[in-house]
């Protein structure tokens, strides 16, 4: 999953419209030179959130971290299901070939451990997928040769659904308003837990394999990078906020760190508990983190998260 460099792709939605343009090595950012003018740099690899998707390209973390510090930023993130191992193949054969001192990957587990299953995915879609090699290690295999795949470009019922989903929140919205008006009537106290416990974190649902597949592409990162700081950021979603507020405890936090405690130059963080602190510091609420029609990043959203991402790069 890569762009064609050099094009200019309008995307529009209810509430955005922006001109997504690529350089000449297809990177959603200004032309990067590989050698660098002797800035700090951060090679930044990510999905739709790291991307930009829906908001102006001098809004994205990466261009606000620009401005608010002596860093410097290769964005190489992109949509189109891009978990650990697309993170790893487009480090190994672009991200690489630029200088740059420090990586930042951001992992969003609402959909990045699914991305590693081709279950979800139509087996003529040309992407890459793991399948074990030996007791502890997986090797990259596709489901069809390049040659023999399928050229237009379709999505999944499922990817459907969710983009509708994402198009039509408005009425999500206002479902979630009158969420909130429910939460503090006295209806609340005559329905059973289990109505009000179908809204689940997007944290925990993973098995042991899932986490498995996922830290490979981490390691793969962290041993070609030379013992470069790699610093991983967990994306939450509203639903995590929401369960945050309610008490829930997650273990992924926990489980991805012990995975890989024995790199001694790998960083995880969940930006999570920075956003709680940023919000409450500033007076906002969390649903001024996302687009009013879309579950990704405002502008406030990659303010803030470019926020916590230059903390986490000072204590280092």
């Amino acid at each position: 999953v890569w762009r064609f460099p050099n094009k200019n792709v309008q995307h529009s939605g209810p509430c955005f419209d922006v001109t997504y343009q690529t350089n000449s090595a297809g990177m959603r950012d200004n032309e990067k030179p590989l050698e660098s003018n002797g800035a700090f740099r951060i090679a930044v690899l990510g999905d739709s959130f790291v991307e930009g998707y829906g908001v102006e390209e001098h809004h994205r973390l990466t261009e606000v971290l620009e401005e608010k510090s002596d860093f410097e930023t290769l964005n190489f993130g992109t949509s189109g299901d891009f978990s650990s191992t697309q993170q790893y193949l487009v480090y190994k054969h672009l991200a690489s070939k630029y200088d740059h001192e420090a990586i930042a990957l951001f992992f969003l587990p609402a959909n990045d451990f699914r991305d590693n299953d081709p279950r979800y995915f139509d087996k003529k879609r040309y992407r890459p997928y793991l399948k074990q090699r030996g007791s502890d290690s997986f090797e990259i295999y596709y489901t069809v040769p390049f040659h023999e795949r399928k050229k237009a470009r379709t999505m999944s019922t499922f990817r459907s659904f969710r983009r509708s989903l994402y198009n039509y929140s408005y009425l999500l919205n206002g479902i979630r308003q009158l969420g909130d008006l429910f939460e503090g009537s006295s209806l609340k106290d005559g329905i059973t837990d289990p109505f009000l416990s179908t809204t689940e974190t997007s944290y925990d649902d993973y098995s042991a394999e899932d986490l498995k597949k996922l830290v490979w592409g981490y390691q793969q990162i962290a041993e070609l990078s030379q013992d470069k700081p790699l610093h991983i950021f967990i994306i939450p979603r509203e639903v995590d906020f929401i369960e945050a507020e309610r008490g829930v405890k997650t273990r992924l936090y926990d489980d991805l760190s012990a995975q890989l405690a024995h790199l001694d130059s790998v960083y995880v963080h969940d930006l999570l508990p920075g956003f709680q602190k940023l919000l409450k510091e500033r007076a906002l609420h969390h649903d001024e983190l996302f687009l009013s029609c879309d579950g990704h990043w405002s502008s406030t959203g990659h303010q803030l998260a470019a926020d916590i991402m230059m903390n986490a790069f000072h204590m280092q």
